[in-house]
């Protein structure tokens, strides 16, 4: 499995995960596109270094680092959206 499937797979089980418990947030595809992008540009760095020279395989303390990782920007990024409307990225739900 390549890295950036790895990574994408875990950032749609938290925003899986996140969106079961949530009702305030916008859950429309191009918001939910634009957060997995969104992580994806700023975690890809930082999980390519932690699995360099390792196969992509999910070892479990990789795992829960890269889990609490992708948590700590998913909420930013939630953050960010519920702060400023996003438009320019077609939510159907933006006032």
């Amino acid at each position: 499995m390549e890295k950036s499937t790895v990574l994408e797979s875990i950032i749609n089980e938290v925003m899986c995960g996140y969106f079961r418990e949530e009702n305030d947030t916008c859950k429309c595809p191009a918001c939910k596109e634009y957060i997995v992008a969104t992580l994806m540009k700023r975690l890809s760095p930082q999980f390519a270094e932690m699995l360099k020279d390792k196969k992509a395989i999910r070892v479990q303390v990789v795992d829960n680092q890269i889990k609490a990782d992708v948590m700590r920007e998913f909420m930013s990024v939630i953050s960010s959206l519920k702060n400023n409307p996003q438009a320019s990225i077609g939510c159907v739900n933006n006032k």
